[in-house]
């Protein structure tokens, strides 16, 4: 947390006392201000765990996060191309709708004709 945010402020959030420079960063900073300095420290904080699981783990889901970003960027690929494919299909069915309706007209003409 001391890499995130100011050392005296983790000690005095430790509740670490007696030392004069520490009473005085009490007395400095209000609660609050110490809240939001936890709270912009607090992904730093590692409780019952070692740093190296933390940095491993990391490792492993910025891996796992490459291969989805990669997955995810075939998948788009491969729904742009499904919709072009689907508006061909569209293209040509409303072609063949609009002949058969054509034949339809030109056979009913020709019945009424008759």
């Amino acid at each position: 947390m001391g890499a995130v945010i100011p050392v005296d402020v983790v000690e005095a959030l430790m509740g670490h006392e007696g030392k004069e420079e520490l009473t005085e960063v009490y007395r400095r900073y209000s609660p609050e201000d110490l809240a939001g300095f936890y709270k912009e420290g607090e992904p730093a904080v590692l409780v019952f765990t070692q740093a190296g699981a933390v940095d491993e783990r990391t490792r492993l889901l910025e891996a796992e996060d490459e291969l989805l970003k990669a997955k995810l960027e075939k998948q788009d690929a491969e729904i742009e191309t499904l919709k072009a494919k689907q508006e061909r299909i569209t293209e040509k069915l409303e072609h063949l709708i609009g002949a058969l309706e054509k034949d339809e007209e030109f056979e009913n003409n020709g019945k009424s004709a008759t």
